[in-house]
């Protein structure tokens, strides 16, 4: 019994450690660890990380939406952000203007391209 008892103890002490320092790590190659200081990271050479897309009736009916939840917002084309209460639109289309990019966000900004 008391045998018994010790390795269940031994079994949730090593669950409860391995589960209190998780990282994920989501790859298609073999044996990725994630950075110590990220919760999670996503690794690929030619993929890329795809957001919920949805109009903006869906976005509406989330339910409690998290701070600093994202959507692509597919009737804005922007990808919108829920910060205090509200959704805003963080980026939005581009367009070439010359040898610059116009990015329309909360402010515009303008960045030479190389």
């Amino acid at each position: 019994m008391i045998t018994k008892l010790k390795s269940l103890l031994i079994c949730v002490s090593f669950l409860y450690s391995v589960a209190s320092f998780s990282q994920v790590s989501i790859s298609d190659k073999i044996d990725q660890t994630a950075d110590p200081s990220a919760v999670l990271e996503l690794i690929s050479d030619d993929k890329g990380f795809l957001l919920p897309r949805m109009n903006s009736s869906d976005r509406g009916s989330i339910d409690s939406p998290a701070e600093s939840l994202m959507i692509f917002n597919t009737e804005t084309k922007c990808i919108d952000i829920y910060i205090q209460g509200d959704w805003y639109e963080f980026w939005c289309k581009s367009e070439l203007i010359g040898s610059q990019v116009k990015f329309t966000t909360p402010g515009t900004h303008l960045w030479t391209v190389p």
